[in-house]
């Protein structure tokens, strides 16, 4: 097979999952429609109590398709990213993965590399992401003085170097260089 093949075989694998992931999130956000043929549409104002039996009926038939598409789609994902994994996941899906994981487990699938300086850049920037994602609102202003305690405080102690202001200072600035937020002053915000 040649390079070519291959690349247009990982690229079609890879919308095949981008798509799978759209209706997956769209369903889990309610704004999957499913359409439902055997609903019509009932000009009458007022419903009598068999009209509007039959609706609630419908609108949860709606609702299970729903999560069963939900439900496939994420068993489709696992099965297409478990059977051609070429690249590494990103911090984005390993925080969802997260978001989504049972109480039960046991491990983490990765510890966060805090001895090299890249670590510790995307250790910086999944704890953003972690902070405006469960307790910061997306107009709260985050300060790097804020920041600087939470990451150290994260930290096993004595296991590795503490993060200090001019550090978390440079890796804020390098987010915002990638447009990844906005860092102004001494604030980091999410981009508008």
């Amino acid at each position: 097979m040649s390079a070519a093949a291959v690349r247009k075989k990982i690229t079609n694998h890879e919308a095949a999952v981008a798509e799978l992931r759209a209706t997956r999130d769209a369903a889990l956000d309610g704004e999957l429609i499913i359409s439902d043929s055997s609903a019509t549409d009932d000009a009458e104002e007022g419903m009598d109590t068999e009209n509007a039996e039959r609706e609630r009926m419908r609108a949860e038939r709606r609702h299970a398709k729903a999560l069963a598409n939900v439900e496939a789609a994420t068993a489709r994902i696992r099965q297409l990213e478990g059977a051609h994994d070429q690249t590494p996941p990103s911090s984005e899906d390993d925080d969802a993965a997260w978001d989504q994981m049972d109480v039960d487990v046991v491990c983490p699938p990765k510890l966060a590399d805090l001895d090299s300086p890249v670590g510790r850049l995307e250790f910086v920037a999944r704890s953003i992401r972690h902070l405006f994602r469960v307790t910061y609102e997306r107009s709260d202003e985050l300060t790097i003085a804020t920041l600087v305690t939470y990451l150290n405080a994260a930290l096993p102690p004595d296991k590795h170097e503490d993060f200090d202001t001019a550090e978390v200072t440079k890796a804020a600035t390098a987010l915002h260089e990638r447009r990844t937020f906005v860092f102004e002053g001494d604030v980091i915000r999410l981009p508008s």
